[in-house]
């Protein structure tokens, strides 16, 4: 029947598939025999001396036995031997199960042209031992060694050996830390290191978020402290270190040269941008050596609306009616000098019924305060 036949079929071919595949392992299998059969280039170590010889065994016993006749090694006594593997570690060879491994790693091309090892005695302190330090050692154990019921305890003193110098060194830095930041040099520290440095101490004006009308002009001054062992050396700048110059800065003003330990004021020039917002820059000092140094100092600000009233009367409730009934009262405002925009006034005079006391003081008010000034004369 046609299912005899395709099992025939199946069977003959399966057949000559499996011959197939033990033909090439049989094949395989040779090659590498053959291979291991070529002598392996080596480079031997032992002592100050250093041999080169071809290795053409597979055992670790006639590799022994090669390496003893090499050097005149006494035949009965023990040696190690070890190779240096991929990895560059030192691996010990001590069956043939581990010299297999170390030919197949340097045939594979891995251990590079040589196959590199060394030879030493072996002595009984080549075993596995366990060290402890000298603080857990007891009188009745060897130096050097520790017996298994000493073991937990040895580290459980490390342990706080450990903490107890971690707790040094944090106290130790912040002690240094304090001193650095009084200008004096904490001890111990290498007379020989010098370091530009800088401390901010304060904003001598314009506090962080002062408010300013737009287009205003200001004065940012910061007191700096020099907390390194230089003095600051002439050519040292203050530069903007900010991407943008929203501020209308200059790039840099000269600083002075500080001495150790004493403080300066650097005072920049700058200009509010006349849209509303937050704004903000850094600056910080430059060696002429064109290295930065110090903490980064920063400026920041903001800008009001010119149609809001930092008083909060406003008369903001209602949108002013331009019907030409107080265009008296804004021609006085502006012939005072009461800078003012034409919306808010109309809003305040509406709001107090045209009363121009009132209204330009609350307008003196806001403009005093846009403009940084501490205090504002009595009308």
């Amino acid at each position: 029947s046609e299912m005899c036949i395709r099992d025939s079929i199946n069977a003959e071919y399966g057949d000559a598939r499996n011959q197939k595949v033990r033909r090439i392992t049989a094949t395989s299998l040779t090659r590498l025999t053959e291979t291991r059969k070529m002598s392996t280039p080596c480079k031997v170590k032992y002592q100050n001396e250093i041999r080169r010889f071809n290795f053409s065994g597979s055992s670790l016993e006639e590799l022994e036995k090669a390496l003893k006749n090499i050097f005149n090694y006494p035949p009965e006594e023990p040696v190690v031997i070890c190779y240096q593997d991929e990895e560059n570690d030192i691996v010990n060879i001590g069956s043939n199960q581990e010299l297999s491994y170390a030919l197949d790693l340097f045939l594979q091309k891995k251990l590079g042209p040589l196959l590199r090892l060394q030879i030493s005695r072996k002595t009984a302190e080549d075993g596995p031992k366990l060290y402890t330090p000298p603080f857990a050692r007891s009188s009745s154990t060897p130096q050097g060694l520790a017996l298994p019921n000493e073991i937990p305890n040895a580290y459980q003193q490390i342990a706080l050996l450990k903490e107890h110098v971690r707790v040094l060194k944090h106290k130790s830095k912040f002690e240094n830390r304090e001193m650095r930041r009084r200008g004096q040099r904490p001890q111990g520290e290498r007379m020989d290191v010098e370091k530009l440095n800088a401390r901010f101490v304060k904003h001598v004006t314009v506090p962080d978020g002062m408010e300013y009308a737009p287009g205003v002009c200001f004065q940012k001054t910061w007191r700096l402290l020099n907390s390194g062992n230089l003095q600051w050396p002439q050519g040292t700048i203050f530069a903007r270190v900010s991407k943008s110059n929203e501020l209308n800065a200059p790039d840099y003003v000269e600083a002075p040269s500080v001495n150790v330990g004493e403080e300066a004021d650097i005072t920049v020039q700058m200009t509010a941008p006349t849209s509303p917002g937050l704004y903000t820059g850094f600056w910080r000092l430059i060696a002429p050596s064109q290295k930065k140094f110090g903490q980064r100092v920063r400026v920041q600000i903001q800008v009001a609306s010119p149609y809001s009233d930092s008083s909060g009367d406003d008369g903001s409730s209602f949108d002013p009616v331009d019907d030409g009934r107080f265009d008296q009262q804004l021609a006085q405002l502006n012939e005072m000098g009461i800078l003012a925009p034409r919306p808010l006034a109309l809003r305040l005079l509406q709001k107090h019924s045209g009363d121009m006391t009132v209204v330009t003081k609350k307008l003196i008010r806001r403009q005093t305060k846009l403009l940084g000034v501490s205090g504002i004369q009595k009308l």
